[in-house]
């Protein structure tokens, strides 16, 4: 390995970004540099356009992982294809829940507002309310 930060002095970290974007994960862009993940990471941590570089990125690895299921040429090849969609729509809906995760609405008729109706069981009588009404009335039923 070179030394951190020795190779990536020379390389923009916007071709690295464009590299995310393009679906590469990070890790294998510091195994062909030949340097330290972490200082890949370090890099690109805060550069501007990396966070919707991972998300472009993750579009491209899932519907490449599409695709190699779609394409599978043996059921074999299927089986894996399928394990590994399922590890890249895992990780979409976590690093991307706005995009990619479960969303759970409740609405009510008609997709309006829920609306709730509240229903108290006690002692109150035509207008009587609990103050009103005699102690014995308050006492469960023997």
């Amino acid at each position: 390995m070179a030394a951190p930060g020795t190779v990536l002095a020379l390389i923009s970290p916007d071709d690295i970004v464009k590299r995310v974007a393009n679906g590469e994960s990070p890790i294998k862009i510091a195994d062909e540099l030949g340097v330290t993940r972490a200082a890949v990471y370090y890099h690109l941590v805060d550069h501007p356009g990396y966070k919707a570089a991972r998300k472009t990125g993750m579009t491209i690895r899932l519907d490449q992982a599409e695709n190699d299921l779609i394409t599978a040429p043996d059921q074999l090849s299927v089986s894996r294809g399928r394990e590994v969609f399922r590890a890249v729509a895992w990780r979409a809906e976590r690093e991307h829940p706005d995009a990619w995760g479960v969303v759970n609405k409740l609405t009510g008729a008609d997709g309006g507002p829920l609306q709730v109706q509240v229903v108290r069981f006690g002692a109150v009588i035509e207008g009587e309310t609990v103050s009103d009404t005699p102690q014995k009335a308050l006492e469960p039923p023997k």
